[in-house]
């Protein structure tokens, strides 16, 4: 009931001419970049840990609605958006992500709009600019002199890239520590110690999974995580973009070689999708149903991203993100429609024992 109105008003906003899309565009990245004091730990609940959350939320001084109340002071306090505002708005860029379909559209997402600068790059982009990449600094550096010596940055951005970036942003700022918290609140609903604050947390679990779990939100969320997914892969290997944008791989994904695309890249993207998945097996929808994200999900190209973080340590380099991908393979393995998946591709054939 709300989305909807939204998405009519944005629509006729974006087909009214490059000014409006240029004013929409900046009041997403406005609000995301206002949000930005999210990903830090000390504005998530339970610090982003489900074991610390659950050892707070059993201390005589705390109850759910307590820890609830001191977030929202945080947030006014700081200024970022609360959590049911951010689920929203990244709901919103999601829906807006729709259009964004067709294997042409996703393989000409530009990795390299992200050494964008000034106005109003800048306003999309926000914190992105300034967070860690895949490559060092002296490598980033090195690809921004060679991509301006191209005058590949001196045309204007393609619309549906500023889109994607802001969605990317999105899943960073807004989404991943909603998902942070909802962990939190279902490791309470299970474990706390007093009847009462389980309760209190399960009631929680429920609001929060009102959205997470909403059929609509779990299908803009796969559709803009196929797309990252194929962006990703695409990045490490340029000129296969087109292979990646159809899902239709079939040689190996192991190179030693590192683009310039990949390395100007900031490192979260991966961390997000990753952790996306992460919560999205472990924390099953509380009416006990199948989670329908997997079901709309490109697999196999989930399966190839895992196997690439396994795979390619000359690209992902950091041990956690890699402990996560066997955890998800794993799980992928457990189901037989999965495991059949990796037992007939003949890039897992490839590539999953030098990963």
């Amino acid at each position: 009931e709300v989305q909807d109105p939204t998405k009519k008003v944005l629509d006729a906003l974006l087909r009214s001419g490059p000014a409006a899309q240029e004013q929409v565009l900046l009041w997403f990245g406005a609000v995301i970049t206002g949000s930005e004091a999210r990903t830090k730990e000390a504005n998530i609940l339970g610090q982003g840990h489900p074991a610390r959350f659950l050892q707070q939320l059993n201390s005589p001084m705390f109850t759910v609605d307590m820890m609830l109340q001191h977030q929202l002071m945080q947030a006014h306090m700081t200024g970022f958006a609360t959590p049911g505002l951010a689920l929203n708005v990244a709901w919103c860029l999601m829906r807006l992500m729709v259009p964004i379909k067709k294997p042409e559209q996703i393989a000409a997402l530009d990795p390299y709009y992200i050494l964008r600068e000034g106005d109003p790059h800048a306003g999309v982009l926000g914190g992105f600019l300034s967070e860690a990449r895949f490559g060092d600094s002296d490598e980033v550096d090195a690809a921004k002199s060679t991509v301006r010596a191209q005058g590949i940055l001196s045309s204007d951005p393609k619309f549906n890239t500023q889109m994607f970036w802001l969605a990317l942003r999105s899943m960073h700022v807004l989404l991943a520590p909603a998902l942070q918290e909802s962990f939190g609140m279902a490791a309470g609903a299970g474990h706390a110690s007093d009847p009462s604050k389980r309760q209190g947390a399960l009631c929680e679990l429920v609001l929060q999974q009102a959205i997470l779990q909403s059929s609509d939100f779990l299908s803009g969320l796969a559709h803009v995580l196929n797309i990252a997914i194929s962006f990703c892969l695409s990045a490490a290997h340029p000129s296969r973009a087109a292979e990646f944008a159809e899902g239709k791989v079939t040689s190996s994904l192991l190179v030693e070689g590192v683009s310039t695309q990949w390395k100007v890249l900031p490192a979260c993207i991966l961390d997000d999708i990753i952790d996306i998945l992460d919560y999205y097996k472990k924390v099953p929808p509380i009416t006990q149903t199948p989670c329908k994200l997997f079901t709309q999900l490109k697999l196999n190209m989930v399966v190839f991203l895992v196997t690439f973080i396994l795979g390619a340590g000359n690209h992902v380099k950091n041990p956690s993100l890699r402990g996560k991908a066997v955890g998800i393979l794993v799980s992928l393995v457990k189901e037989r429609e999965h495991a059949l998946l990796l037992e007939t591709s003949p890039v897992m054939a490839q590539d999953i024992v030098p990963g």
